[in-house]
């Protein structure tokens, strides 16, 4: 039985098995009727600029990690500066977030130093 999905039968097998005749032959090489697939070759240009087709995905370090950790603190306060100057007033948590802005600044600059 097949390993592939629906679809994945054509028929090659089965004609392989069987003692080529020569109409059987003839009417594999015919070209007349068929239905080209596939995708145009284009010829490679040079194998340096060829791009590879995934993103390489790579982990990402530690201070790496914390920047971006970082960066959404920095997006959050600056969030609620914003709100602060439209006239909201903010919670005990959101101005202790708030008065962090300092602190955050100062350990981004640490990071992107090393």
């Amino acid at each position: 039985m097949a390993n592939g999905g629906p679809g994945s039968w054509n028929g090659a097998k089965r004609r392989l098995k069987r003692p080529p005749t020569q109409e059987a032959h003839a009417s594999i090489q015919q070209e007349v009727g068929k239905i080209k697939r596939g995708r145009k070759v284009k010829a490679p240009t040079s194998t340096a600029q060829v791009m590879p087709l995934k993103k390489s995905t790579k982990k990402l370090g530690e201070g790496e990690k914390r920047l971006r950790a970082l960066n959404k603190k920095l997006r959050e306060i600056e969030a609620l500066q914003a709100r602060v100057e439209a006239g909201e007033s903010l919670d005990e948590q959101q101005e202790q977030k708030l008065s962090t802005l300092g602190s955050v600044l100062s350990q981004m600059e640490e990071l992107m130093q090393d």
